[in-house]
């Protein structure tokens, strides 16, 4: 067990440790107020009986997760998560609201979504490295994108690549590239082509207006991107307009699709244009 994954299962009720410890192939935590915690085992709902979680339980259990300074995490609780070490991801639901400031603070928590980052292995092959202009990783929630993207970091080791890491998911002392955490992917790909000469990015869920844009304005400046994308299948890119005009534009000849049936990811099928 990795040193982040014990400091987040030490913060959690005993029976959500004892779980893991059991079955070890939890991908997601949900905590929710006044019901018991479910996990994501084997890509099914389990309940962990006598876990009912009280709002105070609730309150301690995020103010234990952000370190007891919750301050210290007020830009990424704006944005309806926190990041913790390791990249294992806690999303927040509540009530939100803004102070006199402009600051979104949230004011009623109602739930948690703990995504663990997992460490399994994909066989990346010749083929899926073959890529002149960008590759597109496609895939639906829980196939794998991310830890596949950061399986790619280590086959680009030795290369001049920048990850512009806007969650702080995919970074690890053992990748050899450069490392944008923190800030928005569309201000991560400017600074990373104007101060860090990359001749890959790397961007991990796009689909946002301001990223498109900005991949469009650097895809002639000599880089090459790789990004992921939320998708059941290839029929689906057509239906996401943020992504259509990066496809049109040819910023990507390679496509993959990947899939997690039985709680093993593969690749499901690689599409060349």
């Amino acid at each position: 067990m990795d040193k982040g994954l014990k400091e987040l299962l030490d913060k959690l009720p005993t029976a959500v440790k004892e779980f893991y410890i059991s079955r070890r192939n939890i991908t997601e935590i949900r905590i929710r107020k006044k019901s018991d915690i479910t996990v994501i085992s084997d890509c099914k709902n389990c309940v962990l009986t006598d876990t009912f979680v009280s709002a105070e339980m609730l309150d301690s259990i995020f103010l234990s997760l952000c370190d007891y300074t919750i301050s210290a995490y007020e830009d990424q609780i704006a944005n309806g998560f926190i990041t913790l070490a390791g990249g294992h991801r806690v999303g927040i639901a509540g009530r939100f609201s803004k102070d006199i400031e402009g600051k979104t603070l949230i004011t009623e928590l109602i739930s948690l979504n703990i995504r663990l980052s997992c460490f399994h292995s994909v066989h990346i092959n010749d083929e899926i490295l073959d890529f002149h202009k960008g590759l597109l990783i496609c895939g639906k929630p829980h196939s794998g994108k991310t830890t596949f993207i950061r399986n790619l970091c280590r086959c680009f080791n030795g290369e001049n690549y920048t990850v512009c890491d806007e969650r702080n998911e995919i970074y690890h002392e053992n990748l050899n590239g450069d490392f944008i955490i923190n800030l928005p992917k569309a201000v991560a790909i400017m600074q990373a082509v104007r101060v860090m000469s990359p001749r890959l990015i790397v961007c991990d869920e796009i689909g946002t207006k301001a990223e498109t844009d900005k991949i469009l304005e650097y895809m002639h400046s000599g880089v090459k991107f790789v990004c992921s994308v939320h998708c059941d299948n290839f029929e689906d890119l057509k239906n996401k307009p943020n992504i259509t005009p990066l496809i049109t534009a040819g910023v990507f000849d390679k496509f993959i699709l990947l899939d997690n049936k039985d709680n093993k990811y593969t690749v499901k099928e690689i599409k060349n244009v």
